[in-house]
């Protein structure tokens, strides 16, 4: 027998090997193996390695009646995989594994908010209150024909004890209520010179440019800042706040706030989870200009938002794709710019009077249109 697997390909018998129990058993139903419910892992990998070596795959038997077996979703790629001379195994990239195991009863529903990711399966998304991860079925996707980086609200309930959730219901897409949702048209993005303001008491936003303010003290205390929601809520835009490594009084009050969606991070949270938060509201920014809206953009405290991605930088390179640190807040900025249709995206970072002097601050925040000093 160990002759015959070191005559198999490395790369087929590794992939083999890491599959669920689910997936081997699926996988020797299909190759005609008897009763894999009772056999052992090890024992279920021997057999199905040997009808691959020796081709003597014997027809499946009828099926009986029942409790049926669990089906994969992906059994016919993994067969397919395993029977053929065909040494890309990257065409196979999501095993039933990946799907979470509901450990679970459903128990309390909650409200979770965050933007979709479907370039992995099962499509999911990070909320933006818990950080938790939510996964959408394949059936809300293909109901309401969700796309990649939509802002998606629901109901979900916990499916396991790592804190994973499965949504239950859509109650809103990108801010519209999923009863009435269309999917709106893209826009054409040809830019224009920036030429509107929002006035402040202390000066002016120019709507489409790049901002910055002077301020100091926490959120929640900081009347210029509390002026600037309370201005950009009355905005027919849509308005996000990122704000990282957040006290839990400055958490509460942009939660708080309406109208406005807010990518944030716990004070001393992992930097991980920071960046996730950044590239989603990056993402989000993006997708909301393409189906046509206006979008303001609060960067809090720029100079803490750029230490905390450097240091997910110097804890995992391969974290992000990166070709100089911070990327993601240059990516922000670069976002800021009116287009045709009156859409426009505002870039309004805060930063604190003794940040000023920081080389990447001089640089990239403050290149701006206008000055707001307390």
């Amino acid at each position: 027998m160990q002759n015959f697997k070191e005559g198999l390909q490395g790369d087929k018998r590794e992939q083999i090997n890491s599959l669920g129990i689910y997936e081997l058993r699926g996988l020797a139903r299909a190759l005609g193996i008897k009763s894999p419910t009772t056999k052992l892992r090890n024992q279920l990998i021997d057999e199905i390695l040997t009808a691959l070596e020796t081709g003597e795959v014997v027809e499946p038997r009828l099926t009986r009646k029942g409790r049926p077996f669990k089906q994969l979703v992906h059994l016919e790629d993994i067969v397919s995989f395993a029977k053929d001379n065909n040494d890309d195994i990257y065409n196979i990239t999501i095993l039933n594994q990946d799907v979470p195991q509901f450990t679970l009863k459903p128990a309390s529903i909650e409200k979770m908010t965050g933007v979709l990711k479907t370039d992995k399966k099962p499509a999911y998304f990070v909320d933006l209150k818990t950080h938790n991860k939510v996964f959408i079925n394949e059936q809300i996707m293909q109901s309401f024909n969700l796309q990649n980086y939509d802002l998606l609200c629901v109901e979900a309930y916990e499916i396991n004890e790592n804190k994973q959730f499965s949504a239950s219901k859509l109650l809103s897409i990108n801010n519209v209520p999923a009863s009435r949702y269309e999917a709106k048209a893209q826009v054409n993005l040809a830019k224009v010179m920036p030429s509107k303001f929002l006035y402040l008491e202390k000066g002016e936003i120019l709507l489409g440019g790049r901002n910055h303010i002077i301020t100091s003290g926490p959120l929640f205390m900081n009347n210029t800042l509390k002026e600037l929601l309370g201005c950009l809520n009355s905005q027919n835009a849509i308005n996000v706040f990122v704000g990282l490594n957040l006290c839990y009084e400055d958490r509460f009050y942009v939660f708080g706030c309406k109208n406005l969606i807010s990518f944030t991070t716990d004070y001393l949270s992992n930097s991980g989870v920071a960046q996730e938060m950044v590239q989603d509201a990056l993402n989000f920014v993006q997708k909301m200009v393409l189906i046509g809206n206006n979008v303001n953009v609060v960067l809090y405290d720029s100079a803490t938002i750029m230490t905390i991605l450097n240091q997910n930088i110097g804890e995992d390179k391969s974290a992000i794709n990166v070709m100089e640190e911070n990327q993601l807040f240059k990516k922000l900025f670069a976002l800021a710019g009116a287009y045709e249709n009156d859409l426009c995206v505002t870039i309004i970072a805060t930063c604190d009077e003794s940040d000023k002097e920081e080389a990447i601050i001089k640089q990239d925040v403050l290149k701006i249109s206008n000055n707001i000093n307390d």
